[in-house]
């Protein structure tokens, strides 16, 4: 990467801008086999100029006519069997919103370069403060239960990342169980037959689309009560709020834009299931009480104290609960550590539980 001349921050849409340098790069990586990719960053009179150039195979001057029209595909593109021929054109209407202009120039076999011009506006860089980053997930807790993930993409280079990327949190003992879909038809068959807890959906597939798939996976789940409440993760490399609101619709969890970002990843499936994670460097994770244990050690403690949480439970107040629990930090650290974690996970059924078993 080349820069020149750049001020510490400018303002502009961060989200539209990440996407077109991604998918550029990507393919004038997919298309240089030997040689090299260069993506340069200039301020200019006009904002700052974005250049990304190669030495890959290029495109003829008769193809550069109509390269940014949707389901247009160069002989090179055909020949890697690759993409649907939606990038370059997304990566167009990204850039106009933005108020630029893409455009394309090549020598065949000699070099290609992308270029575009943004309005952007420098600011002055605020004054840094301490954040606290989280801490990086290394690992899964062991001795939890196993949980069914379905990988669904029509294409093996976006599978196999996320599927390393999973069975590297696997420690001596299986927890993640990993199977694979080339597109919403097969993704729905594996469900019926092996009731994953989490389908990580790519949204643009062949034979079945991933919303299509999806919106019949929540119509059976919604059908037979019985089966799992999967949790589908749409994967997309769409960039636009409204794709992500209509993605949603369709009856997808959560969304994660393509490339995916394992932080991100691993954010919502803690959010969204009952994993949970090693971190590192994190302080030691409490050991939590059995579901027995902490009824019958529930049951002992002062009834006075059970009736005044009580009514913090039944109202989801979780300040109010924790608050009543720190009592037992000094009778019962353990009791404390198990009742605070499911109040961290705002897990009221579990809460409740405690005075329907007693």
């Amino acid at each position: 990467m080349e820069t020149a001349g750049l001020p510490p921050q400018v303002l502009g849409d961060a989200l539209r801008l990440r996407q077109v340098l991604i998918n550029l790069v990507g393919n004038a990586v997919k298309f240089t086999l030997v040689g090299k990719v260069t993506l340069r960053v200039e301020a200019v009179a006009e904002g700052f100029a974005f250049t990304v150039s190669d030495t890959g195979v290029g495109i003829d001057a008769s193809e550069l006519a109509f390269l940014f029209e949707p389901f247009t595909q160069t002989k090179s593109g055909q020949k890697m069997q690759d993409g649907t021929g939606l990038g370059l054109a997304l990566s167009r209407q990204l850039v106009r919103l933005m108020g630029g202009q893409l455009t394309a120039e090549s020598i065949p076999h000699v070099s290609t370069c992308f270029a575009f011009t943004l309005p952007l506006v420098a600011i002055a860089a605020p004054h840094q403060t301490a954040v606290a980053t989280p801490y990086p997930v290394i690992g899964l807790q062991p001795q939890q239960p196993r949980c069914r993930v379905l990988i669904v993409d029509d294409l093996a280079d976006n599978r196999e990342p996320l599927r390393a990327l999973l069975e590297s949190l696997n420690s001596e003992a299986l927890i993640l169980e990993l199977r694979e879909a080339v597109n919403g038809r097969e993704a729905i068959a594996l469900w019926e037959v092996w009731q994953p807890q989490v389908i990580l959906m790519d949204m643009r597939m062949p034979i079945m689309s991933g919303e299509e798939a999806t919106r019949q996976i929540k119509a059976r789940m919604a059908a037979q009560p019985e089966t799992v409440r999967s949790v589908i993760v749409a994967l997309t490399a769409s960039a636009l709020e409204d794709d992500r609101r209509h993605i949603l619709d369709c009856g997808c969890d959560e969304f994660a834009r393509k490339p995916f970002r394992a932080e991100e990843l691993f954010d919502i499936l803690a959010r969204l299931t009952s994993l949970q994670f090693i971190y590192a460097n994190a302080p030691p994770t409490p050991l939590l009480l059995s579901k027995e244990e902490v009824i019958a050690r529930f049951n002992v403690c002062a009834a006075t104290w059970r009736d005044s949480l009580k009514p913090a439970v039944e109202l989801g107040d979780f300040d109010e609960i924790h608050a009543l629990l720190k009592p037992l930090l000094n009778s019962d650290a353990a009791l404390y550590d198990t009742l605070a974690h499911w109040a961290d996970q705002y897990d009221l059924d579990a809460l409740m539980g405690l005075w329907v078993a007693g």
